[in-house]
């Protein structure tokens, strides 16, 4: 795969063993299966934040998400504090956001309705205004669940370096050991993203062959003018575009990486796709006024305490005229690295 890249994995040798393992194990994967995929080079999504651009991946992630919130914020009245008594409004811009991915986190080659289309409708500054004005008294409202699923096995790689060259990575295989398939011979662990679609007919997430299921993983990077300034991933489920957003505002805000990616967090609708939209996984060190705000609008609140796994694994690096910055969440045992010289 190092010499042959994508291609040696879906239609070269590995593949050959790999299909050749797993039919002795009774999968019904073929090698035209494999064949018939290639991994898609898209356009990212982008809006500017702040004196920012925030860049994220399309459909079928849920990246639109995090660009939905973070310009609804800016139509909010003036004199709301989202980071105090204000927090509620925030809560109810997340529900709202996320009863929206339950109809159009899809794959868009797929999908019954134009999704992508429908994405571009509710980034335009006049839903993002409708969305700001109704969070201001909106409470709670739970959404559509599914499964409850086991905890899951998403990791986050970001990277910068001196050429300029950057690169977020997210990786899945969702569940623990994703579908529980190792093969063999290659030691290739298969996931079970599948696991995600949907078997209700009218749904734009409905289980159909050669389609990509609706996907949580969302990389994140952020420029000012024409230089990168962050690189930002995190694992955290549906949850992902919330905990992006709570880091990046605080680094809009001047927070260094290590204090974005440690700051006391929440969320909305918990991180599985099981968990109820009017429940909120907060942290123990969320001021008081933040939680009392967010009940206050008909949620109910599950504490954990500070730096809790529970709450998603975030990574940053900053990029500045001074060098790299780097930072790994204290929830989990990741590392942050600055490497100076050449490897070469």
């Amino acid at each position: 795969m190092a010499a042959g890249g994508a291609d040696a994995f879906y239609s070269g040798s590995v593949a050959a063993e790999l299909v050749a393992g797993l039919t002795r194990l009774g999968s019904r994967l073929s090698a035209a299966d494999l064949s018939a995929f290639a991994p898609e080079t898209a356009t990212p999504l982008h809006r500017d934040h702040g004196g920012h651009t925030v860049w994220t991946s399309p459909l079928n992630t849920q990246g639109y998400q995090l660009l939905q919130v973070l310009g609804a914020l800016g139509h909010l009245p003036e004199g709301v504090d989202v980071d105090g008594a204000g927090a509620g409004a925030l809560a109810a811009l997340w529900s709202r956001a996320n009863r929206d991915r339950a109809r159009l986190l899809a794959d868009p080659r797929h999908a019954d309705v134009d999704v992508d289309v429908d994405v571009d409708v509710l980034l335009a500054d006049d839903a993002l205004a409708r969305a700001a004005e109704e969070a201001v008294t909106a409470g709670a409202t739970d959404g559509p669940t599914a499964f409850v699923q086991p905890r899951g096995d998403t990791v986050a790689v970001v990277t910068s370096d001196s050429d300029g060259y950057a690169a977020c990575l997210i990786l899945s295989v969702f569940h623990p050991f994703g579908s529980g398939l190792l093969e063999p011979a290659t030691g290739i662990v298969l996931h079970n993203r599948g696991a995600y679609f949907s078997l209700d007919p009218a749904s734009s997430n409905c289980l159909a062959p050669g389609k990509r299921p609706g996907h949580t993983l969302m990389p994140v990077m952020v420029t000012r003018g024409d230089e990168l300034a962050w690189v930002v991933g995190t694992m955290g489920g549906k949850a992902q575009p919330q905990i992006h957003a709570q880091v990046l505002r605080a680094l809009f805000s001047g927070a260094s990486p290590e204090q974005a990616v440690g700051a006391p967090r929440w969320v909305v609708g918990g991180l599985g796709a099981g968990e109820p939209e009017d429940l909120v996984l907060v942290e123990s060190d969320v001021p008081d006024a933040v939680r009392g705000a967010i009940a206050d609008r008909g949620y109910t609140l599950q504490e954990f305490p500070p730096h809790s796994e529970m709450l998603g694994h975030a990574q940053v690096v900053r990029v500045d005229a001074d060098g790299f910055t780097a930072a790994s969440d204290p929830r989990s045992d990741g590392r942050a690295m600055v490497v100076e010289g050449s490897a070469r």
